[in-house]
């Protein structure tokens, strides 16, 4: 498995082409984003796209990754957005209840279930009461069996790549957001690394 600090400096440094792309999938939440339920914590943050989203909206945020590579780009692109580096396996850095709004932007299928339900569980730790996450993860019809080393556990996958993948169904979003007080999916594509990827949009409400 190499979902390593190395890796993911390898990856942003990869896919880097000098330029931020605004990301697209929060437009039909927009409404819902404001100054005043600020900052919103950006969870996975990599170089900077959903930040960058919310920056040209006049919404502040905070951005936390594991990658030093990926956080010294973001940096470079959003000077005035205060970063910290950290793995989300471990306990966030946070005190209880300090967020009203958090993104998690394809950054919560690289682990095994357990891992899963404590990163949920962090992250509702982290947000206020009322407070709302938003995810974008994996959908399971993005999955190429071509692709496919080994299943690990139910819809998690060691992958050629030698990556850890979990892709989602219906069911098991069910499973995993099923504590939160309101959870609402949607199938949408990502077009942001080139061919269209399957993948969930997800509000939950705590």
């Amino acid at each position: 498995m190499d979902n390593s600090v190395e890796f993911w400096n390898e990856c942003h440094a990869r896919y880097d082409n000098g330029r931020l792309k605004e990301e697209s999938c929060w437009e039909n939440f927009a409404h819902q984003f404001s100054a005043e339920n600020g900052p919103v914590l950006d969870l996975a943050c990599g170089t900077g796209s959903d930040s960058f989203w919310l920056k040209k909206r006049g919404i502040p945020a905070a951005a936390c990754d594991y990658s030093l590579t990926g956080l010294n780009l973001f940096h470079a692109y959003l000077p005035d957005i205060p970063v910290i580096c950290f793995d989300m396996t471990n306990s966030f850095p946070f005190s209880q209840e300090t967020f009203k709004m958090l993104i998690c932007d394809m950054g919560l299928h690289f682990f095994s279930e357990e891992k899963t339900f404590f990163i949920l569980h962090e992250i509702q730790r982290i947000l206020k009461k009322g407070g709302t996450a938003f995810f974008r993860i994996n959908a399971i019809e993005d999955l190429d069996p071509d692709k496919i080393e080994g299943e690990i556990e139910t819809h998690f996958y060691l992958l050629k790549n030698d990556v850890n993948m979990r892709y989602f169904t219906r069911e098991d979003i069910n499973c995993f957001f099923s504590d939160w007080a309101s959870c609402d999916a949607e199938r949408t594509q990502m077009t942001r690394y080139g061919p269209p990827r399957e993948t969930w949009v997800i509000r939950c409400q705590k």
